[in-house]
């Protein structure tokens, strides 16, 4: 699996060399992100309300 992350040259960076570098499983890698994507979700969906009320 791959995640775009942008670096130096828009490097693409497994889960495994971000859980190498966090120093932590592949799994919480994964559901780090999961809870950040979702969080963002939210915080763009209440934005959007407020630009739209």
């Amino acid at each position: 699996v791959e995640l775009r992350y942008l670096r130096r040259k828009e490097k693409l960076m497994t889960y495994k060399e971000i859980a190498q570098i966090m120093n932590c499983s592949v799994g919480q890698v994964h559901g780090y992100l999961d809870r950040a994507k979702e969080n963002l979700r939210t915080l763009l969906a209440a934005e959007i309300s407020d630009i739209t009320s």
